[in-house]
């Protein structure tokens, strides 16, 4: 005789792992589970991940515990950041001294500064003010900063 109860109690499942009200974000890798693991830093999860280890944060990003997209944490204009996996917003390098780093999600320096002008640590203009830089005055050839 059939189980006439087959359809309301499945034999196995796994729980539907996706975004909280909260925006934390949960994936789940094991079956016959009550509830599901927050996506572990240096990754992000999808809705309804059993994997994240493809999921890799990618480089001018971070990301925290549950991060839900790729894209979620940018660096901030004035730094970057060449790795992927990285996990907070520490490998946010500050763009070096005679670069600029113009927009968010960098993974290199945009370039030198403009000629004329010079940039400190952490510059996010070509031709910037202070205190990222200013222009040269006449009579020198670089910053007395430098």
């Amino acid at each position: 005789m059939p189980n006439q109860f087959a359809h309301q109690f499945p034999l196995f499942s796994v729980p539907t792992c996706h975004t909280a009200y909260t925006f934390t974000v949960f994936f789940q890798d094991s079956q016959q589970q009550s509830t599901c693991k927050p996506c572990p830093s240096g990754y992000y999860c999808v809705a309804n991940s059993s994997d994240y280890s493809h999921h890799i944060c990618p480089p001018g990003h971070y990301c925290p515990n549950a991060t839900e997209y790729d894209i979620e944490y940018p660096c901030p204009p004035g730094t970057y950041n060449p790795l992927s996996g990285e996990h907070d917003s520490s490998a946010c390098i500050p763009c070096d001294p005679g670069q600029y780093c113009a927009s968010p999600a960098l993974n290199a320096t945009t370039g030198p500064c403009d000629p004329g002008w010079y940039c400190v640590l952490g510059s996010a203009l070509a031709q910037p003010s202070m205190p990222e830089g200013d222009f040269c005055v006449a009579g020198w050839l670089e910053s007395s900063l430098s």
